[in-house]
């Protein structure tokens, strides 16, 4: 694995700390982890089992969020598509930026400077996959235990 940076953002009810171009991707969160670079071995593992905490309270946030959530009838969250997308998330080294849909489905992605774009949409029953990088464009169904294998080809 290539070594990383850890860049924090904490925001208030009133205001975002740095950075908040990069941290705007993600404002459900009062602690988020943008970014990895250069650490050590130890601080990168207590990074990451930070992020992936963030990460679970944010998917047991979604199940609080009840029919017409989105404003145009979203629907609520089953447990069963949350411990899925726990399951998957918890799985993975580099975590993910996450968002619902209203689709009752939950929408993991990364994105990098260059405008590369990763995501994977998570339902009960099917995981559908999208990719941007280099001017390439690629969609289609994955299975979960293909997902860390494409984060990781999609960082080198």
């Amino acid at each position: 694995m290539k070594p990383f940076n850890l860049v924090l953002a904490l925001t208030t009810a009133s205001s975002t700390l740095i950075p908040t171009d990069i941290y705007s991707q993600n404002p459900s969160a009062n602690l988020r982890i943008i970014e990895y670079a250069e650490s050590t071995p130890t601080q990168l593992s207590a990074y990451i089992e930070i992020s992936k905490k963030i990460n679970m309270d944010i998917l047991d946030g979604f199940l609080l969020l009840q029919q017409g959530w989105n404003g145009y009838n979203g629907r609520s969250f089953s447990t069963s598509v949350i411990e899925r997308a726990k399951r998957i998330v918890l799985s993975l080294e580099r975590q993910p930026y996450i968002f619902p849909t209203g689709r009752n489905s939950v929408q993991i992605e990364y994105r990098k400077p260059n405008r590369d774009y990763l995501e994977f949409e998570i339902y009960s029953n099917k995981i559908e996959f999208y990719i941007y990088k280099s001017g390439h464009e690629e969609e289609r169904k994955v299975k979960s235990y293909e997902i860390a294998k494409i984060v990781e080809d999609f960082y080198a």
